[in-house]
């Protein structure tokens, strides 16, 4: 870090003004394998900085002497010589007291320094990167480049004899952070109106050392440039944020927009503290470095809020996120929609809350579009209901069950009841408004004028609108326990609350786009097929005019965008496709484009290593080609904790991850058909014989099964299937391609379920076949179910058995005869792996009795499979 520069100025008057620089830096390498260690390295090829100051910018390269990492160079040191640069070319007119380091992903650039990792602990962790409010730096004469250079200006110019050293703090700002979506450097630069310099021609990113090798005066151009880009986005950061009121920059477009909060609800006249339910709580404590009291103030929950709270974290369940149909749609048109806005529109709801007269109630009715509140509900939905709208939570997973008990909020529950569920309330929790303010109004609408005078598309459009949307996360942050790694302390710490977090109105926030969500879904005629629902938005074939919008949340929801906004629109077209290949919650795909318009894309956390503009057809390849257990490559950053524990330089690591992209079984499948999809393969021309035409291939088409999907009756139901379907996968080494493959998962499911109450009889890893098998050997021993021996030895049907391709041995007969080896009645499932041993049973032991054997759902396609008829 920055240290030890002799300052050529008297910083002791407090009166003089603080003199601030603000600096760009980025380092460029290459990536080498490293013998002795288990992840390869960064060779650091420079160092680059460009320091700004009233206007003027002054521009810095340095290179390491070597290529090990005792060559690497300090931030000290680079900061050190741009300042002196800075200084002689009168840029800056002294040593300054703060220096605002910009740099876009931190945690890249920063690690490449040798005096980072002695002061990791000094930093923060945010967002899979590093910050660093303020950090102290002294800067004085004993500086070992200063050593020996008597004569030299430099040495001359910093000399101030006696004088007491120059403190200096600096303050570490990853742009990252402050990017819509955290996006990378490329999209920050246009963001800005700015463009990455492109490299060469036959020149690469990972290969940089050729192109300094080749053509140094390229690759400085290029070099500096991301310098360039990270200062000049932060600047023009810092500037919007002072522009609108706000004292210093944020760290995060978050942070800002709690900041923005707190300034437009001192201008309305709103306490945000009491309409939140915090209180301003003073404690005076000993402290040991001073020896003295001192009395610090915290903002901390009311104890009326407090003693409510739980429940309202309870019910905080997130969004909804539902796969309907699994596998290539029918051809068609589809399309993609959203509610606007969706979380911010439903925070203008909020007023201030009166945690002090909270009420219990367990009348429905007590319910509305906007009421607070936190309820444990019994419910059941008619069977035929498409779409039920109460959550349940199975572990990590939320499912919406046809019955159950439900913790939700308000909105659903008014849902619940338009939709003639049958509802009783066990403890429902209201927290009735204190006055008819809304509490964020004054800020969405700050927003959106901002965003309607930028104009849009513009940089400070984009900027405006992440601030506006990030609030609502802070709202929300630590209502659920979450984990993140703490650099100073080096391990993993609860996320603590944010200054704004509050359990019911994130709960409500939630809970109402919810509603509003499941009424657009319950109002899709039944004849419209519908992929997903994620969040804020669903995915369906529904055209916008057949859409139901005038239920009683959607003009609650339009009421609140007019209110605030100044429009009603309730849903916008973000994408439009003629054929999805649906593959789980945020797994969609596009099977047929429609020109014009955006492609559906939403990758199930696979990360594809290609560019992306081919991540749709190298997902629609995985997703079809797959395999069971199969292993995908992933290549992704060092996290954050790995690379801190082990002193990393930032490289990617390969990770050998199981591929999962099966149906996630929160609803259950129901109509298997099969339909095509048309890969966009290669088009190539065949030679043509003589006399014939030139022929062009096809592109490549691939059928895969598909099917529409139900809810489940119980969210145990749900589990269940969920659990087992894992265990299939795992020991079957089957994955859901054909109708075959969802047959034999069926019939696994209806073998457990007819099996999983009898002791002795237990599925194995030979599934269906081995129970026939098991259970054929246990009737024949005991003359059962109408087979017998009828004097043949063991052995003969042994060798009957493998004559046949069976394998058997006379040990499987005795145990069968064992005590413990029970049958199991109607137990028998008819599949692919079942009827070839069958149809040899049948034929050899003519008297077999099927309804004793075969369980009833499969007993029609027993006498199919053995051209019986039923008597």
């Amino acid at each position: 870090m920055p240290n030890r520069i002799a300052a050529p100025r008297d910083t002791s008057d407090p009166a003089r003004p603080k003199l601030v620089a603000e600096v760009g830096i980025d380092a460029e390498w290459v990536t080498r394998s490293d013998p002795l260690g288990e992840n390869p390295y960064n060779q650091i090829l420079s160092y680059q900085a460009v320091l700004h100051h009233a206007g003027h910018r002054v521009p810095l390269v340095v290179y390491p002497s070597g290529s090990t990492k005792r060559h690497r160079l300090s931030l000290n040191a680079l900061l050190k010589r741009l300042v002196r640069l800075a200084i002689t070319k009168r840029v800056l007119p002294g040593l300054p007291d703060r220096v605002e380091i910009y740099a876009h992903f931190l945690r890249a650039d920063l690690t490449t320094f040798t005096d980072f990792w002695p002061r990791k602990r000094e930093f923060d962790g945010f967002g899979r990167t590093f910050t660093a409010r303020s950090i102290r730096e002294v800067i004085d004469v004993s500086d070992e480049d200063l050593q020996g250079r008597r004569h030299s200006s430099e040495a001359v110019f910093f000399r101030q004899g006696k004088k007491p050293p120059h403190i200096m703090l600096c303050r570490f700002i990853d742009t990252m952070l402050l990017t819509p979506g955290r996006a990378g450097l490329a999209i920050a630069a246009n963001i800005i109106g700015m463009e990455k310099v492109s490299l060469p021609a036959g020149y690469t990113i990972d290969r940089m050392d050729r192109l300094l090798k080749n053509d140094k005066a390229a690759f400085e151009r290029y070099a500096l440039h991301d310098a360039e880009i990270a200062l000049e986005y932060g600047l023009r950061i810092k500037r919007m944020m002072t522009d609108a009121g706000l004292r210093r920059l944020p760290t995060t477009l978050a942070s800002a927009g709690i900041g923005l909060l707190k300034l437009k609800s001192r201008e309305a006249g709103i306490d945000l503290n009491k309409a939140l339910g915090l209180e301003v709580v003073a404690k005076t404590e000993f402290h040991e470095g001073t020896g003295k009291y001192r009395t610090r103030k915290t903002v901390e929950a009311s104890f009326e809020r407090q003693i409510y709270e739980e429940f309202a974290a309870i019910a905080y369940q997130g969004g909804r996120g539902e796969s309907y149909w699994f596998g290539p749609t029918p051809v068609g048109v589809f399309h993609d929609y959203d509610l606007p806005g969706a979380y911010t529109t439903a925070m203008c709801a909020l007023r201030a809350l009166d945690y002090e007269n909270a009420r219990w109630t367990r009348h429905v009715d007590d319910f509305g579009p906007f009421t607070v509140s936190a309820v444990r509900v019994k419910f059941r939905f008619s069977s035929d209901t498409r779409f039920p709208c109460l959550p349940v939570r199975v572990r990590e997973t939320l499912v919406f069950p046809l019955e159950g008990i439900s913790v939700c909020t308000g909105p659903e529950v008014f849902l619940a009841r338009s939709m003639g569920a049958e509802l009783e309330i066990i403890q429902g929790l209201i927290i009735p408004n204190a006055d008819t303010f809304p509490i964020f109004g004054s800020f969405a609408k700050h927003v959106s004028e901002e965003r309607r005078r930028a104009g849009k598309g513009t940089f400070a459009e984009k900027i405006w609108k992440e601030i506006g949307n990030s609030v609502y996360g802070k709202l929300a942050q630590g209502v659920k326990q979450k984990r993140v790694f703490d650099p100073r302390r080096g391990r993993y710490n609860e996320m603590p609350p944010s200054a704004i977090t509050a359990a019911f109105p994130a709960a409500f926030v939630t809970g109402f786009i919810r509603a509003v969500l499941g009424e657009i879904l319950n109002g899709v005629s039944k004849d419209r097929l519908v992929v997903s629902a994620t969040t804020d938005g669903l995915l369906t074939n529904a055209p916008f005019s057949e859409l139901v919008l005038d239920g009683p949340l959607c003009m609650a929801f339009r009421r609140l965008r007019m209110d605030t906004f100044g429009t009603d629109d309730i849903l916008e077209e973000k994408h439009r496709v003629r054929q999805v290949v649906a593959l789980k919650t945020r797994g969609q795909l596009t099977g047929q484009s429609e020109p014009g318009h955006p492609i559906v894309l939403a990758k199930a956390g696979v990360k594809p290593d290609v560019p992306s503009d081919q991540h749709n057809e190298y997902m629609l390849r995985l997703f079809l080609d797959r395999e069971p257990d199969q292993r995908h490559h992933q290549h992704s950053l060092i996290g954050l904790q790995e690379q801190w524990k082990t002193e990393s330089d930032l490289v990617a690591v390969t990770r050998h991850v199981r591929l999962n992209l099966e149906y996630d079984f929160k609803r259950r499948p129901h109509e298997i058909t099969e339909n095509s999809v048309r890969l966009p393969g290669p088009l190539f021309m065949l030679k043509p014989n003589a006399g014939a035409s030139t022929a062009i291939a096809d592109p490549l088409v691939r059928t895969h099964v598909a099917f529409d999907t139900v809810p489940f009756a119980t969210a145990d139901e749900a589990f269940t299937a969920m659990e087992r379907f894992r265990g299939w996968t795992r020991s079957y080494k089957r994955v859901l391609k054909t109708p075959a493959d969802v047959a034999a998962w069926q019939a696994y499911q209806t073998l457990i379920d007819s099996t999983s109450e009898i002791e002795g009889v237990g599925i194995r890893s030979d599934g269906s076949y081995g129970h026939l098998y098991r259970q054929f050997l246990r009737a024949l021993v005991r003359d059962e179910w109408g087979l017998g021996l009828d004097g043949r030895s063991y052995q003969d049907v042994v060798d009957w058995l493998r004559d046949r391709g069976f394998e058997s041995s006379r040990d499987d007969f005795k145990n069968a005869k064992r005590k413990g080896a029970k049958l199991a009645p109607q137990s028998i499932v008819v599949d692919e792996d079942t009827i070839p041993l069958l149809q040899a049973i049948a034929g050899e032991f003519t008297d077999m009795d099927l309804v004793a054997m075969i369980h009833p759902d499969h007993l029609e396609r027993a006498y199919e499979a053995l051209n019986l008829k039923p008597w």
